[in-house]
């Protein structure tokens, strides 16, 4: 009797287990079935409620639910259901963790392809989203207390879509970019250089404009971050290749020719072909004026502001650089002036001091007409009114610069 008892019970818990097994692997059923029905929220909860006895299933069960269960989140993404969006924000690393989980599980490769088919959908979507937080972010990149949190969503989102489909050149551009907003140029730039090298490598002809980007941005960064003029310039180059008489490009180099006393006779070449090409760019005009000026040429600058200002008559930058020259002259012959002793050389230069400060005038007074608070042109003018004897119009601009500096 005793020996029965015991076999009773024996089978009875056997009989429960079984009973247990089966219901969690009908849940495993149903959420497949609610997933096939494009009803991603129950499927959700079938497939969490059997999976959170993990030890009543089998390895075939668990990587089938945690498969099912990646396909569910990528789904309430696709399908945008707001209710379970809300309920699960963090929906697409929940869809990346499902299928690492359904690998550790799948002893026979059985969702291995399907899984492998799926992670450039799940990194197009990660993509998608971190692209409307960088957008977001850009828009209030003046402002750091919402550009930061901004800009950190849209990493964490373009850093997943990179570990997910890592041989995606455009994947890489846009994390590049994204470094670089970030002030962390130490990551741009071997993410850029990754993606341009991708790129290039690729067995399709076709040119993708957005590519033109990471170009520009890693030209950018050797030039401004790094100080490296010619690596930049070597990209630029390379760029022309992909993208040949492109507006942007041609503008970064002319910079480039702008930054430094390199290549000078070179740059001024770049910028007589690129106002023959651009006979209406004000922007051209204005730096190939600063270049000349930069050269020493002060006469043909001065032509070239004229340009300018043909183009634009209230241009405030043509206005207040051809102002500034003729005062910077101005300086160079009162020094002159002070350091010379011979009494008629001195007079002499003094009359140039007047003649540079009566030229910069209508300049300096133009450039104020156009931008009323900038206080480097009051300040200008507060110095050329004082020089000239226009003790009035001096005293008005000083009063003016006090009330702009509060």
């Amino acid at each position: 009797m005793q020996k029965s008892i015991i076999f009773l019970v024996t089978l009875m818990t056997c009989f429960g287990m079984s009973l247990s097994l089966s219901a969690q692997k009908s849940k495993v059923t149903s959420g497949s079935m609610a997933v096939n029905n494009s009803d991603y929220a129950e499927a959700i909860r079938l497939l969490q409620e059997a999976l959170s006895k993990p030890e009543l299933l089998e390895n075939k069960d668990k990587a089938k639910a945690w498969f099912k269960l990646g396909e569910s989140f990528q789904g309430i993404v696709i399908k945008k259901d707001s209710n379970s969006l809300k309920k699960y924000p963090e929906a697409l690393f929940d869809a990346s963790h499902a299928f690492e989980e359904c690998k550790k599980y799948d002893d026979i490769s059985t969702y291995s392809k399907d899984i492998e088919a799926r992670l450039p959908i799940l990194g197009a979507l990660m993509y998608q989203t971190g692209f409307v937080y960088y957008q977001q972010a850009v828009g209030q990149i003046a402002t750091p207390e919402k550009f930061k949190p901004l800009i950190a969503q849209a990493l964490k989102y373009f850093e997943k879509s990179v570990e997910l489909v890592p041989a995606n050149s455009g994947l890489l551009s846009i994390l590049g970019a994204a470094y670089r907003i970030d002030g962390q140029p130490d990551k741009a730039l071997p993410t850029l250089e990754k993606s341009i090298q991708l790129y290039e490598t690729r067995k399709d002809t076709a040119r993708d404009k957005n590519m033109l980007y990471a170009y520009r941005d890693l030209a950018e960064l050797y030039m401004n971050d790094r100080k490296e003029g010619d690596k930049a310039m070597a990209i630029i180059e390379k760029s022309y290749v992909q993208f040949p008489g492109n507006k942007e490009l041609q503008t970064l180099e002319l910079n480039y020719y702008l930054q430094g006393d390199q290549n000078m006779e070179k740059g001024i070449q770049k910028f007589e072909a690129a106002i023959h090409d651009n006979p209406k760019s004000e922007e051209i005009h204005l730096a190939y004026a600063g270049l000349l000026e930069k050269k020493g040429d002060l006469e043909s600058a001065a032509k070239m502001y004229d340009k300018v200002l043909a183009i634009n008559p209230k241009s405030v930058m043509a206005n207040y650089n051809m102002g500034a020259m003729y005062v910077n002259k101005a300086v160079d012959f009162s020094k002159k002036a002070n350091e010379t002793e011979e009494i008629n050389q001195a007079a002499e230069f003094s009359k140039q001091v007047e003649v540079y400060f009566q030229k910069s005038l209508p300049y300096m007074e133009a450039a104020h007409a156009a931008d009323p608070k900038d206080l480097y042109t009051v300040n200008a003018l507060v110095q050329i009114y004082t020089q000239l004897n226009m003790m009035d119009k001096a005293s008005e601009f000083t009063k003016l610069r006090s009330s702009l500096q509060k």
